[in-house]
């Protein structure tokens, strides 16, 4: 049995957030680490979890923590925007337990594995991709003091030298996993950011793995690859009545990228929550495309099982920008998917990004007026971030001015102080400046504002709006 410690770098709110102030414990659980967890515990190994942003964690505390229980692994989930404080910790670490073997995953390692490994000499191994099966056989070896050279799905150092193995194959039935090791986590203390809650508590899970589209900022698909799979509608909804069972949940985020891929998995899903009678109120993620198409049917079953909200990666008011980034949608569906969902009473978030390779600023302009026209209750903007290995960098690359002097921290998705990538027709002071209009114009449309006031209709809103306007302001 190895003793295993699964953790974060040591990161602040700022860090997280930006100019946004969260509250004391934004949502910060990582689904993922719940289900290495289990699959670790489940092969025998002691697992514990550490989230340094939780328990407010300083480097000598991590360090004395590391000392007291003297762990054999410790695994690490790295960002792009996380990585220079992931090289911290893992000197942090090597200080503690000189012998340990330190692992790094996630978004960051699985697009670029050999340079993570290449700039952090501290960490021995990079787990890229799909990573339950390969850190269950990587501990085994690890266990026994084997070669690591047939474990697929890692690059790791060998005398010094950096080899790259071949890739994992993906999960193919989700239901062999077991239920992610939520009792290791201070699930009650995670409360998620309140325009994704409409009840308290709400907790965060991720039932599908994969997606078939082709966006070009998308860094996700990279780790959890392109084939659409999910768990069966029967295990979602155990998990479901295990969370309000032993948490007191009340409302449920799906964190998945979009989980209405399969309308047919969808049906059966909404079907076996409203059999069910949890009565948990949800929010989910989905694609205008696939909405515009099938609102008649599919929204009033959504709405029946518990759906009180869906976001929508928008993304731009100009069909070249959206052909540009392979978004797969029409500014039409857009209009149409964003307006029937507020139709049928389910509330809406909507995501934007301006100043994308070859607009204008009255390209930019445009997107913020049709957000504004369309008055979501949410609106979330963002200017372009090529995060590494994506098609979103190598357009950039194409159109210009993606910096090569940009850092890891630089890939701030929230309010960048220094814009990885500058427009050459807009520049990056005007971008800022853009980005900062469009949430004022927004959060100050009147239409938005009534739009939202309308919803207030019990104490679990006026809970959340308060929180939302302390964070905001």
């Amino acid at each position: 049995m190895l003793k295993v410690l699964l953790t974060q770098p040591l990161f602040t709110s700022k860090q997280l957030l930006g100019i946004f102030n969260p509250g004391a414990n934004a949502n910060t659980f990582l689904y993922g680490q719940a289900s290495l967890a289990a699959v670790a515990r489940e092969a025998g190994h002691d697992v514990t979890i550490l989230d340094p942003y939780h328990d407010k964690t300083s480097p000598e505390e991590y360090i004395a923590f590391l000392r007291d229980h003297q762990f054999d692994v410790i695994g690490c989930t790295v960002f792009t925007l996380t990585f220079p404080l992931a090289k911290k910790l893992f000197e942090y670490t090597r200080t503690a337990l000189p012998h340990a073997c330190i692992i790094a995953g996630g978004p960051h390692p699985t697009g670029l594995p050999e340079p993570t490994l290449e700039e952090s000499k501290e960490l021995d191994v990079v787990v890229y991709g799909e990573g339950e099966n390969t850190f269950v056989e990587l501990l085994e070896k690890v266990q026994n003091n084997d070669k690591l050279d047939s474990v697929t799905g890692i690059a790791y150092r060998d005398n010094g030298k950096v080899s790259l193995n071949s890739p994992r194959e993906l999960i193919q039935n989700m239901d062999d996993l077991p239920r992610p090791a939520y009792d290791l986590f201070p699930i009650k203390d995670y409360v998620p950011t309140p325009n994704l809650v409409k009840r308290y508590p709400t907790v965060a899970i991720q039932v599908t793995r994969g997606c078939p589209y082709k966006c070009a900022f998308c860094q996700f698909n990279l780790t959890l690859g392109k084939k659409y799979r999910h768990f069966s509608p029967n295990i979602i909804v155990d998990e479901l009545s295990y969370l309000k069972n032993n948490f007191n949940a009340r409302g449920i985020i799906f964190r998945d990228s979009t989980l209405t891929v399969n309308i047919s998995f969808l049906q059966d899903l909404c079907q076996a929550m409203i059999d069910s009678k949890l009565n948990l109120k949800w929010m989910c993620y989905s694609r205008t495309d696939i909405i515009a198409k099938h609102y008649k049917t599919i929204l009033p079953l959504m709405k029946k099982a518990g759906c009180w909200q869906i976001g929508y990666g928008c993304e731009s008011a100009n069909q070249k920008s959206l052909d540009l980034i392979n978004k797969g949608t029409t500014v039409e569906d857009n209009i149409t998917a964003v307006t029937e969902t507020i139709k049928a009473g389910i509330m809406c978030s909507t995501t934007w990004i301006l100043c994308l390779p070859g607009e204008t600023s009255e390209d930019s302009r445009r997107t913020i007026a049709l957000a504004n026209q369309l008055s979501s209750h949410v609106a979330k903007f963002f200017l372009p971030v090529p995060f590494p290995n994506t098609e979103m960098e190598k357009i950039c690359l194409r159109h210009g001015g993606l910096r090569e002097d940009a850092r890891c921290d630089d890939y701030d998705l929230i309010m960048p102080e220094s814009p990885v990538y500058v427009n050459p027709l807009i520049g990056a002071k005007e971008m800022r400046k853009m980005l900062k209009r469009a949430y004022l114009k927004f959060y100050t449309n009147p239409k938005v504002i009534f739009r939202n006031l309308r919803t207030v209709s019990d104490w679990d809103t006026v809970k959340k709006y308060w929180a939302f306007l302390k964070m905001i302001f």
